[in-house]
């Protein structure tokens, strides 16, 4: 290569292409470390708890956490579980929020103290005081009726949304958000 095709701006494959390379082995080298050292993390049993007696392979469903409290759906224990984790050490079950009618609360959230419990068989969802979590109250229901569905799959808090999605077979929307 000429000076005078250099000066126009073709360059030569130099220094800078090799520091380029090395930043990007560099780069890459630091994110397989991040993640080794993220494997590396040592996790300990600090307590378990089984409210569900029984023998059937379906018990359990969604379990979620907020503060002090945790829930548990259930598929046939019907209802949600609801846990005091004050202490990781001792869990204790708070309550057994069972609106009746037999239903399957598949999903279950709680965010400030309000559990967000979701029927895959009809009950729609249900809105829940857990200020005491030893005393849940219902605050509403979302069904059918307030153009909810009655059989959800899955609910999800997005920002102050809440959105849920039909548990069955459907040609409308998929998902609607409150």
């Amino acid at each position: 290569m000429s000076i005078s095709a250099f000066q126009a701006g073709n360059r030569l494959p130099g220094l800078s292409t090799l520091v380029r390379k090395q930043k990007a082995f560099l780069a890459l080298f630091a994110v397989l470390l991040m993640c080794l050292s993220a494997q590396a993390q040592t996790i300990t049993l600090r307590s378990r708890i089984s409210p569900l007696a029984g023998t059937s392979t379906l018990k359990y469903s969604d379990l979620y956490g907020d503060g002090n409290i945790a829930v548990l759906g259930t598929y046939s224990g019907r209802g949600v579980y609801i846990f005091d984790i004050s202490n990781p050490d001792a869990p204790v079950l708070a309550s057994w929020y069972n609106p009746g009618a037999n239903q399957q609360m598949l999903e279950a959230l709680v965010r400030n103290n309000i559990g967000y419990f979701g029927s895959g068989n009809g009950g729609g969802v249900h809105i829940v005081d857990l200020s005491n979590p030893a005393n849940p109250v219902l605050k509403s229901i979302i069904t059918t009726a307030n153009n909810g569905y009655s059989s959800v799959h899955e609910i999800l808090l997005y920002n102050n949304y809440l959105i849920e999605n039909f548990n069955g077979f459907s040609t409308g929307p998929v998902l609607k958000v409150f």
